[in-house]
């Protein structure tokens, strides 16, 4: 980002030699850079207190709300840190083509997989940084790409509009939406007209669309499918102005048609039939930006799920499917299915309790037992206060008997090392760091 931006600014006061670009702003002197600009926020601790060590990690400037001229590290003071690197980046946001990725479940496998098939072209959220202060910092560093990969989520009503002031997209894509996140929200109605909301602006300024064929359950959604591209292996995507359609017959293949798609089979990594999906929409997006089918079938063979995002581990002999950075029912099923396909077999299941689905989770912990219905000779490690229902369930309509149920990772630890057995399966809310186990 050039520093001349600054200059844009009201009532902004310079004080320092500024460098003529930065690499974008960072807020945490812990992971800052050498050329980020630092941002001095205050809210649970104030910014203002870690200015010295920004200027010791080597921070190109910073921008404040108070000047200390002890230091002789460069600062611009405003009336409001946050306020103004959001106005600053989204003015730098104007040099790019954006993608925003939204949704219940799979944004970060798919923001990912576009990464891997745009390559060099396209700059993409890090980590967890999809709030309104994430995207701010995301935006921030883009530099020579031609393509942003803006990864959006939401817990609180009113959230999706701070970010689509910010990232105003030329693209949109749903990837699906589902009981999470929800216990902020009045009822799950509030939640989908939340998370449409970007799907709306987006087709308000003419730009692209994408959404699965799952939203159409959805009424807002439904009453927008005919404007947008409709990705699915339903034979009523085939009836939509636009489509992407895909069959996955053989393993790790899929084939597509539609607008962009004239039948062509791709061949995958080993991946989920939820992350097939989610490469359908991928592959249309990287389609849209007038990639070839042989560059797509090229960059997603280099593709590998994230960490702890569904990746495969060794565990003292032991394969190890290991995602516990986030749950959901739907991605929970997804997950088990797909461990189970992989390495059928009497296994272990390290379950995490999965958060954020308000007056829903009772019924979606108890729904999950139903899975091992038939199972016996597995072994159950039940993480978190939501377990409860899922365990009692559980022993009501199985036979396993190796059932073990704790509130926190700590009490799981030295039971777990003595009943592992075949391969394991750890996934749930990061709250309960279910990683620990294998440390």
């Amino acid at each position: 980002m050039k520093t001349i931006l600054f200059q844009r600014l009201p009532e902004a006061e310079f004080y320092g030699n500024f460098p003529d670009d930065i690499n974008g702003f960072w807020n945490d002197t812990r992971t800052l850079q050498r050329g980020d600009c630092f941002l001095a926020l205050t809210a649970q601790r104030d910014g203002h207190d870690f200015l010295h060590d920004a200027q010791r990690k080597g921070a190109g400037c910073a921008i404040v709300s108070r000047i200390d001229k002890n230091l002789a590290l460069p600062q611009l003071r405003v009336l409001d840190v946050f306020e103004a690197a959001k106005i600053l980046a989204k003015i730098h946001r104007k040099n790019y083509t954006i993608i925003a990725v939204t949704g219940s479940y799979g944004k970060t496998s798919t923001k990912d997989m576009l990464q891997s098939l745009l390559a060099e072209d396209a700059y993409a959220t890090r980590a967890n940084l999809n709030n309104e202060l994430g995207v701010t910092l995301t935006l921030s560093h883009m530099k020579s790409q031609r393509f942003g990969i803006i990864e959006g989520g939401i817990d609180h009503p009113g959230e999706m509009d701070r970010i689509i002031d910010l990232v105003e997209p030329e693209i949109s894509v749903t990837i699906g939406v589902t009981f999470t996140h929800v216990s902020n929200f009045t009822n799950f109605e509030q939640l989908v007209n939340e998370k449409c909301k970007i799907l709306e602006n987006t087709l308000s300024r003419q730009n692209i669309g994408i959404i699965p064929e799952s939203c159409l359950l959805c009424t807002p959604f439904q009453r927008l499918a005919h404007r947008c591209i409709v990705v699915g292996q339903g034979e009523n995507v085939l009836h939509f102005p636009r489509f992407t359609h895909f069959r996955c017959r053989e393993k790790n293949t899929i084939t597509l048609r539609g607008q962009y798609f004239d039948h062509i089979t791709f061949r995958l990594p080993e991946m989920s039939a939820g992350q097939k999906e989610n490469f359908a929409k991928a592959a249309t997006i990287a389609k849209i930006l007038r990639l070839t089918d042989d560059a797509v079938q090229e960059r997603i063979l280099q593709w590998r799920p994230g960490k702890m995002r569904g990746e495969t581990v060794i565990f003292q002999g032991h394969s190890v499917y290991l995602d516990c950075y986030n749950a959901n029912p739907v991605a929970m099923m997804d997950a088990l299915q797909f461990f189970d396909q992989k390495y059928p077999g009497n296994n272990t299941y390290v379950l995490g309790g999965m958060r954020e689905l308000g007056e829903f989770s009772e019924n979606y912990h108890e729904k999950l037992a139903e899975y091992f219905r038939g199972k016996k000779n597995v072994a159950i490690f039940a993480i978190g206060k939501e377990m409860e229902i899922f365990c009692h369930r559980l022993r009501a309509i199985t036979e396993i008997s190796t059932i073990f149920h704790w509130k926190k990772i700590e009490q799981a630890k030295a039971i777990f090392l003595r009943k592992i057995q075949g391969n394991i399966f750890i996934k749930g809310s990061q709250f309960y760091h279910l990683w620990e186990l294998l440390e």
